[in-house]
């Protein structure tokens, strides 16, 4: 295989050594320090009006297995770092003036357990999927770490549609 960098024209990599010095000097947008009580998207207006009506259930489900060696608590933190970049993953959602809003704030839980097989990992995190959801309570995103073995796990991520589509999931 050649080396693509070295197969460049002296142009074309100058040009692309400026854009990549470009893009690394560009501020990262930061995180909105105290979002507090924020108006809903048309989409969560939609999603929350059914959700009022009961007409449906809107807790999507991703299972995710992990065979071999797992660092429990570096996996924490990275899921932690994510939810302190989105804020949304830890809003509720709550009826004032006779609109909803989103506050921002609430616990995003990681929690860990047991499970006897693959199966019965799956099995766990659909019946948990499966309880309603309180979106004036939450929480509405949550991780759960099963362990099916010393070398096999499965991460579920229970995700409200209020917080996050379906589309935006693994």
């Amino acid at each position: 295989m050649t080396n693509r960098w070295a197969d460049l024209p002296p142009a074309r990599r100058a040009a692309l050594e400026a854009l990549l010095k470009s893009a690394a000097a560009r501020p990262i947008i930061p995180v909105r320090p105290d979002p507090g009580v924020l108006p809903l998207t048309f989409g969560q207006e939609r999603i929350w009006f059914l959700e009022q009506a009961g007409t449906g259930h809107y807790v999507e489900l991703r299972a995710l297995r992990i065979s071999g060696p797992l660092d429990v608590a570096a996996l924490e933190r990275s899921l932690q770092a994510v939810v302190d970049r989105h804020p949304v993953l830890q809003a509720t959602f709550v009826e004032r003036g006779g609109r909803p809003h989103q506050l921002i704030g609430g616990e995003v839980p990681f929690e860990t357990g047991q499970a006897h097989d693959l199966p019965h990992a799956v099995a766990t995190l659909q019946q948990a999927a499966g309880h309603p959801v309180d979106v004036a309570v939450g929480p509405l995103c949550r991780a759960v770490l099963l362990t099916c073995g010393p070398r096999e796990h499965v991460l579920g991520l229970l995700v409200h549609s209020l917080v996050m589509d379906g589309l935006s999931l693994p």
